[in-house]
């Protein structure tokens, strides 16, 4: 199943004070329909963005669990958003994501998230691309402030031997203890 991201080219799954991720997860799984074993979401980006309910696994992560590829960007550039995620230890229930990212990775500002894993699947990212004058519309991939984040380990398919057209940022996660999942990294602007 392909599902279209419309609204400023993003899918959000967000409490946001309009509605709640619990929410949008059920409206998203009812779109979806009863059969659907897997889905992408085609021409835009995804964003999970204060969902506080998510702690990481494929059980809470409800439909998401079943998405397979990404195949657009927002206008800032960036395909996969996952930020302000206050109780999200991993992102284990996004570990059928598959592919290459059209746009850029962005993980911020999740003080849980251990683990990068459920990344692995990933074959490639690209730059944000944006069309905005905002300077993250350069970054490949954007890092920052998840406190207690151990690994980049998850990222090793997405870099294994490419030169990302954009920035690699990764800054501000106290507890990386290594660059385990950089090693095939053949660079980045």
């Amino acid at each position: 199943v392909d599902v279209s991201a419309t609204t400023n080219k993003r899918l959000l799954i967000s409490d946001n004070g309009v509605a709640d991720a619990a929410a949008d997860l059920i409206a998203l799984d009812a779109a979806l329909g009863a059969g659907c074993a897997e889905w992408t979401l085609a021409g835009g980006a995804m964003w999970i963005v204060g969902a506080n309910a998510l702690l990481g696994g494929a059980d809470d992560f409800g439909p998401l669990a079943k998405l397979v590829a990404i195949t657009g960007k927002a206008s800032d550039g960036f395909s996969l958003y996952v930020e302000g995620n206050q109780l999200l230890e991993s992102l284990d229930g996004l570990a059928r994501l598959s592919g290459a990212l059209p746009g850029g990775l962005r993980v911020q500002n999740n003080p849980e998230l251990r683990s990068l894993d459920g990344l692995a699947g990933l074959e490639g990212v690209d730059a944000g691309g944006g069309t905005g004058t905002d300077a993250q519309s350069t970054w490949s991939v954007l890092i920052h402030n998840n406190p207690r984040l151990r690994s980049v380990a998850g990222l090793r398919g997405a870099l294994r031997g490419r030169t990302l057209p954009g920035q690699l940022v990764i800054e501000s996660n106290g507890e990386i203890a290594s660059v385990a999942g950089l090693e095939g990294l053949a660079g980045a602007t």
